[in-house]
């Protein structure tokens, strides 16, 4: 018989059609504008990442969100999966941003042309701008 003490594991249950909820922001470093993307659903393990596909259309990132990739050794840990990726292609440091997850689309206005990194919204139903 096995006893555990003091461990409590609360992961959230969702319903089959309740959204995902993702926190994202961008950051410049030196001539490298990096997309940092974070899922608000935890996993299980540490080290699950978010699967994207992105493309240019005219002055807007788009970020299509296909889902999540499992790490190959599962160490537990309650966590959100993650995302870093260098923005490649960037035309200009004031762009849009739209992100797109099953049938949402939000939109994004980004100014990095200074260190200091601006995100506006214009049509969000998904997803929030926030460093960690």
């Amino acid at each position: 018989m096995k006893i555990l003490l003091g461990c409590i594991l609360f992961l959230p249950i969702l319903s089959r059609g309740q959204q995902r909820e993702f926190n994202f922001y961008i950051e410049r470093k030196d001539s490298t504008v990096l997309l940092h993307l974070t899922s608000m659903e935890t996993f299980p393990c540490i080290g699950y990442s978010i699967r994207t596909f992105e493309m240019w259309d005219h002055d807007t990132l788009i970020v299509e969100i296909r889902g999540f990739i499992k790490p190959l050794k599962c160490y537990t840990v309650v966590e959100g999966a993650r995302k870093t990726q260098q923005i490649i292609g960037i035309r200009s440091k004031q762009f849009g941003i739209k992100l797109r997850w099953k049938e949402n689309n939000d939109l994004w206005f980004i100014d990095a042309s200074t260190e200091s990194v601006t995100a506006v919204e214009k049509h969000v139903a998904f997803t929030s701008w926030f460093r960690d």
